[in-house]
């Protein structure tokens, strides 16, 4: 009777411990895996959300901070960090650190607003993406302005050639009939390639250069035709007296 009496208070006991809010004064090691677990179920339910991982209490400061897993559909899940229940707010998710250097100074480094806003290196980002110090990507698709200060593009070559003493100058009845077949500048691309595959920049710059170098050698030519006509004109008028 005594030894059964033991058993019940221990298996009460039990129950209780895994059935009510539990506070750890200190620290909690594990050795093993921590698995936040929605009930029974060892998955989550398609379009539930999971067990939350509050970081103080479930409405601390008037705001929610939790981790949580959210499977959307067979092999595609979230694992979703919610940052405060205010829309338009200043509540933010901040990967950062405090050097050993610093007294104590925490710094931001990477920032997310719950305005959908993303800031690297900048606490409080003003834009969609706000970014303080260099990028730098293979490729880069904007959909809409850039708006800069200054754009540097290193070009692989440039357009110096043109005054090479190599360089056959195309002559101007040349470039006439050129025009009137494609409608186009030789070398520039047509209108309609541009609109198909755009352009680059620094490879229209250089061709664009090479353009105002060509224009600039027919200017001095027709400049020394001018003046050689201009002299024979004069020996003309001196001859005539």
């Amino acid at each position: 009777m005594k030894k059964t009496i033991i058993i019940t208070l221990s298996l009460f006991f039990t129950i209780g411990l895994f059935a009510q809010d539990q506070t750890v004064s200190g620290k909690l090691f594990t050795k093993g895996d921590v698995i936040l677990q929605t009930g029974e179920l060892k998955s989550t339910p398609i379009g539930e959300e999971g067990k939350r991982l509050y970081f103080g209490d479930s409405d601390d400061n008037g705001d929610r901070m939790y981790i949580s897993r959210y499977n959307i559909e067979n092999n595609k899940s979230d694992l979703r960090i919610n940052i405060g229940d205010d829309a338009g707010g200043d509540d933010r998710f901040v990967v950062g650190n405090i050097t050993w250097n610093s007294g104590g100074v925490w710094k931001d480094w990477f920032v997310v607003t719950n305005q959908a806003r993303v800031g690297i290196g900048v606490s409080y980002p003003t834009c969609a993406l706000d970014i303080n110090g260099a990028v730098k990507a293979s490729k880069l698709d904007v959909n809409g302005t850039i708006r800069s200060k200054e754009v540097k593009i290193e070009a692989t070559g440039w357009a110096d050639f043109v005054f090479d003493k190599d360089y056959k100058l195309p002559s101007l009845s040349e470039v006439e009939n050129h025009i009137k077949e494609s409608k186009t500048l030789p070398g520039i691309p047509s209108e309609q390639q541009v609109k198909e595959e755009g352009i680059d920049l620094g490879d229209m710059q250089a061709k664009l250069l090479q353009k105002i170098e060509e224009l600039t050698l027919y200017v001095i030519d027709q400049d020394k035709r001018i003046k050689a006509l201009e002299e024979e004109n004069k020996n003309l008028k001196n001859t005539r007296r």
